[in-house]
């Protein structure tokens, strides 16, 4: 499967990588979530938790396993959405060169992903916040964060 990503930097210091709905729909398949090796990669602590053994408990099974972190996944996910609504703030200068290009790759991720006209795409910060807030907090786009280096 061939990835189309943005990565986009956060206020908080974060940088955030940005994955179409569909391709991200594909990879957490309830069916291959869990079991799927790029989909536990992005969420390396959902079911950390209850994974731990204690010589007492009895080892869950691979059912009970992939069900916790489904729902880790899902409560993560909600989190990532609000931290995403919360701390992006674009602020590109977009009269000079990393800025322009910032924006170009921007309306290239969102012309392919969303499938927007060109006469559709942002052209300005306010336009590209408004546009990637509505597309993260509809599912169009998912979030996963990364702690920018």
């Amino acid at each position: 499967m061939r990835w189309n990503t943005l990565d986009v930097p956060l206020e908080s210091g974060w940088q955030c990588t940005l994955i179409p709905g569909p391709q991200y729909y594909d990879l957490m398949c309830w069916e291959r979530g869990y079991r799927n090796m790029s989909a536990r990669r992005l969420y390396p602590n959902a079911g950390r938790d209850t994974f731990a053994c204690s010589w007492t408990a009895r080892p869950l099974s691979e059912v009970d396993k992939s069900e916790l972190w489904e729902q880790d996944r899902l409560r993560q996910l909600a989190d990532d959405r609000a931290a995403f609504a919360r701390h992006f703030r674009p602020r590109w200068d977009l009269r000079s060169i990393t800025g322009a290009k910032a924006l170009r790759d921007l309306q290239t991720f969102v012309r392919d992903s969303l499938n927007l006209a060109y006469w559709n795409l942002p052209t300005d910060n306010a336009e590209v916040k408004k546009l990637l807030d509505n597309a993260v907090a509809s599912g169009a786009a998912r979030r996963h964060p990364w702690r920018h280096a």
